[in-house]
């Protein structure tokens, strides 16, 4: 396969003292030259940029990638502004997934809902199992009366250390967990999603969403011990897969990303 030049466009090199180049040369995923159009090899498959941009891959220092893998999974409460939409997809998600034993929704925004949601607010769905609705921010959540109970919250419930469970004037718990408090929640929420081989092909589906976007490494910034093994299996598969003898030599197949605590995605 002839290598395959990138020309008529503005590639950033990041290269201190240099300004941009015209041209891009890159031979199976290795980038082999960037320069003037001299650095075209005369039997290149030349793509014309048509002024457009070609910059390197972005770095996201703060991503959450083994939940976001997940978000999929769970009904996606992003931008609802009404309750009663917002029990209409608790109900959802728990006839989606009756054998789970919390019915989880993410992504609700407080401030869009325009109303503090408290574990009343919950149990008005009508569902007989926790129930857990993650912020979209990933640093707190609201859980129903029955969550609460099967977290052992009550009113004399110590907050854990860097953590907040939020509380009435009488003492006892309106549902918000904060922090410590939210990542104990999340962490039993998701007992039944951590099976090895779907994590995996969740986290693969998802870290080629955000190659497409442009993100070619990410540092998994709340990485649970269970995530950390699928990256590690996850590692283990790519690197065999490397090993095996191919016509142009050890490349690393797009399809599957390079996961540790930080992620690169090839």
């Amino acid at each position: 396969m002839p290598p395959k030049a990138f020309t008529n466009g503005t590639v950033v090199t990041m290269v201190p003292g240099e300004g941009p180049a015209v041209a891009l040369v890159i031979d199976g995923d290795r980038v082999v030259a960037a320069g003037g159009p001299e650095v075209v090899p005369a039997d290149a498959d030349v793509v014309d940029l048509d002024g457009a941009t070609v910059a390197p891959g972005f770095i996201d220092a703060h991503n959450h990638l083994s939940i976001a893998a997940l978000h999929p999974v769970w009904n996606d409460v992003h931008g609802v502004s009404e309750r009663d939409v917002l029990l209409d997809a608790i109900r959802a998600q728990a006839a989606a997934e009756p054998e789970t034993a919390w019915v989880r929704c993410q992504g609700i925004d407080a401030t869009v809902v325009g109303m503090p949601v408290t574990c009343r607010d919950l149990d008005d769905a009508g569902v007989d199992r926790p129930v857990i609705v993650a912020d979209y921010t990933l640093h707190q959540c609201v859980v129903n009366s029955v969550g609460l109970e099967a977290l052992g919250i009550g009113r004399t419930t110590v907050d854990p250390a860097g953590g907040e469970i939020r509380r009435r004037a009488d003492g006892s718990a309106t549902g918000l967990l904060i922090e410590r408090a939210w990542s104990v929640a999340h962490a039993v929420s998701m007992r039944d999603y951590a099976d090895p081989d779907r994590w995996a092909e969740h986290i693969a589906a998802r870290a080629r969403v955000l190659l497409a976007s442009g993100l070619t490494c990410i540092h998994d910034a709340a990485c649970p011990p269970d995530a950390e093994a699928v990256y590690r299996a996850m590692a283990r598969e790519r690197e065999r897969q490397c090993a095996r003898p191919t016509g142009r030599g050890r490349h690393s197949p797009a399809s599957t990303p390079r996961a540790r605590h930080s992620t690169r995605v090839r």
